[in-house]
């Protein structure tokens, strides 16, 4: 840029001299056509000066972004599967307790009464026409079926019992099946494989065990005054217990209110037959049983022995 000034000045100085000398006198008429084409050569040649000297911006061309798609994965989704409801059958059956136990011991021909308690675990109700049915296995002299002795709704509890005899042989295992069976004829048993319930004794006549135990009371039918009912009034029921020879009975009596009394002992010498008793006292109409259980040696309960008490106005 220091170069050009010197440039410029030269040319102006010398635009300034011709003009100078070209200056127009009174009596002479100036010609101006030289020092304009001069003028204009000198304006010229500083334009083409400025245009060379002039900084030219370049602008760097912006930057070329080179886009490369990206395949983004998208996440798996993953269904849960979904669980197919069981329906649940009609008729289903859950084994809940029974008496006597598995493997409780009778002597030969000894009469005994088997009992289960049952859930209704199905979504139909049980009627009286549903019934307890042998299976398989040793019968033990019982009946081919014994009808419900009440309706069983859903999820209720009913307690089935059937009268067996033991087996005369001795030293072994008998082992009978049951099953229920529906007003239709579908015969059915018990969670978890609808298999069938049993009876399981053993026989043996040299073992302690209890061979009879029938409860009776001494008034079975009774009818008093409000009076009379209000001060109480006494039912006694008596048990004769039999054995097959010397040991100690262990029982306790149990009643229709849910009650049940403490357990008691009873030695025996030798086999033979003892009686025991207890009394129930009542204050109101009331209609009912009274039954022995053995708890030691049978797990057996026996008979129940029922009565009625009215009271009148």
């Amino acid at each position: 840029m220091k170069k050009i000034f010197p440039v410029i000045s030269l040319l102006v100085a010398l635009a300034l001299l011709l003009s100078a000398c070209n200056l127009p006198t009174r009596q002479q008429s100036t010609p101006t056509s030289s020092v304009d084409e001069l003028n204009t050569a000198v304006a010229r040649t500083v334009e083409a000066l400025n245009t060379q000297m002039a900084p030219t911006a370049t602008l760097p061309p912006p930057p070329t972004q080179e886009v490369t798609p990206t395949n983004t994965p998208q996440p798996t989704i993953t269904l849960a599967p979904t669980s197919t409801a069981v329906p649940i059958p009609c008729n289903r059956a859950k084994f809940v307790s029974e008496e006597p136990l598995d493997d409780t011991v009778f002597n030969p021909n000894q009469a005994f009464t088997k009992k289960w308690t049952l859930r209704n675990t199905g979504t139909c109700s049980w009627n009286t026409s549903y019934k307890l049915v042998f299976d398989s296995g040793d019968a033990m002299g019982g009946p081919a079926s014994v009808n419900l002795p009440s309706n069983v709704p859903p999820n209720g509890t009913i307690t089935l019992s059937v009268n067996l005899t033991a087996p005369a042989t001795e030293n072994k295992t008998y082992k009978g099946n049951w099953k229920l069976q529906s007003d239709t004829g579908e015969k059915f048993g018990v969670e978890p494989a609808n298999g069938p319930f049993w009876v399981q004794i053993k026989v043996g006549s040299t073992l302690f065990a209890v061979t009879s135990a029938t409860t009776s009371v001494d008034n079975a039918n009774v009818t008093k005054t409000s009076a009379e009912c209000s001060s109480g009034v006494t039912f006694t029921f008596t048990t004769p217990i039999t054995t097959t020879r010397a040991g100690k009975v262990i029982y306790y009596y149990r009643r229709s209110d849910g009650a049940s009394s403490t357990p008691k002992e009873i030695e025996f010498d030798a086999a033979g037959t003892k009686s025991v008793s207890y009394t129930w006292t009542i204050s109101g109409s009331y209609e009912g049983w009274v039954s022995i259980y053995i708890d030691k040696p049978n797990n057996q309960e026996f008979n129940k022995a029922g009565f009625k008490l009215t009271c009148t106005p």
